[in-house]
Order: C-alpha cells, then structure tokens, then sequence
C-alpha cells in the first residue's frame, strides 16, 4: 500500500490491471495510506474501479489488524493481492478468514547486489510456513 501522490509507474499498474480486471467482468478496489489527489483519482478512475483508504497497514498492532479486517468485511474480496505490505503480516489470514478464495503477494524488495540467502533456523521456517498458509502465491519484480 502506497500514497498515491502523482502518476507514476505504480498507478499505471493499478490502471493496467483494472482494466484488464474490467475486460473479464471483474471490479477491482485499490487502497491507499491516504486518499488520492484528483489527477490520480481521475486516472485511476475506471468504471469497474473503488477506492478505499486504509492508515497503517503494515503495523501489526490492533489498529493495522481491525483496519484490514474491516476493510476486507466491507468488501468480500475474492482476490487480495498486497503490494507494498510486510512479507510477515496477518493479511493471508485475514483475508482467508474474510473469504477471500487466493491471496497474493508481490514483493517490491530490493536486495543488496551480490546479496545470498542462507537457511533460516528451523523453528523460523515453521513459524512462517504456518503465517504464509493461506497464501496462493508470492510475486517477485526481480530475481
């Protein structure tokens, strides 16, 4: 989740996929950290297209966690797809536990070139296996 402050890259996504959305019959809700300015709003302004705004939701404290579950209660969406959110967040289950048949994730995390993953503990790859349960997939913008 973003501000949306000017049209950029990241709105012409939003635009894209809503309009592709659209082409299949599908509506398509985008919430922001803040309400968009009108140029963007008029942009992003597709008749399949809401808009919602939602404070803190990368937080994992009580305000972050009844944000998304209201705003997932409001919606019934069948689809979530989080951008910009915390990999380890209670969104999959929230939207799991809301009805939401799959939930996505693209992570827009830049590593350090030249960066190597090693194995995590064994009790971190549980804990995160049962957090990322109700995940349908994750998608990276690059290797």
């Amino acid at each position: 989740m973003l501000n949306p402050f000017r049209i950029g890259s990241n709105e012409a996504f939003a635009r894209e996929i809503s309009r592709q959305l659209s082409q299949r019959g599908w509506d398509s809700v985008l919430c922001f950290t803040a309400v968009p300015p009108p140029a963007v709003r008029d942009f992003l302004g597709l008749p399949n297209v809401a808009f919602d705004v939602l404070e803190g939701p990368c937080e994992m404290g009580s305000a972050g966690i009844g944000g998304l579950y209201s705003l997932f209660r409001r919606w019934r969406p069948e689809i979530v797809h989080c951008h910009y959110t915390g990999f380890i967040s209670p969104c999959p289950w929230l939207a799991k536990l809301t009805g939401a048949a799959r939930v996505f994730f693209t992570d827009h995390t830049s590593r350090e070139t030249g960066h190597s993953l090693r194995r995590a503990a064994a009790w971190k790859r549980m804990a995160a296996r049962c957090i990322h349960w109700p995940m349908s997939g994750v998608v990276c913008v690059s290797h």
